[in-house]
């Protein structure tokens, strides 16, 4: 079983599954939900809005920094 590093979550990235697959890293690294499973569950579709979420400011924010050159 190979070892999750949960300290950092890398919600940066402009890729919509790569920052889910980093929350869902992140959670699984961690104590309380490390036998969840995120895939079929009704957390998977709290995650996918919260990565969205994510998504869209990482977007906007690439946006508003290009624009001010």
């Amino acid at each position: 079983m190979t070892t999750i590093n949960s300290s950092n979550i890398n919600i940066t990235d402009l890729d919509f599954d790569e920052v889910s697959t980093s929350l869902k890293e992140y959670l699984q690294g961690q104590d309380t939900l490390k036998d969840y499973e995120f895939e079929g569950s009704n957390l998977a579709i709290l995650l996918d809005v919260l990565a969205y979420s994510a998504h869209t400011s990482a977007f906007n924010a690439n946006m508003v920094a290009s624009e001010m050159f």
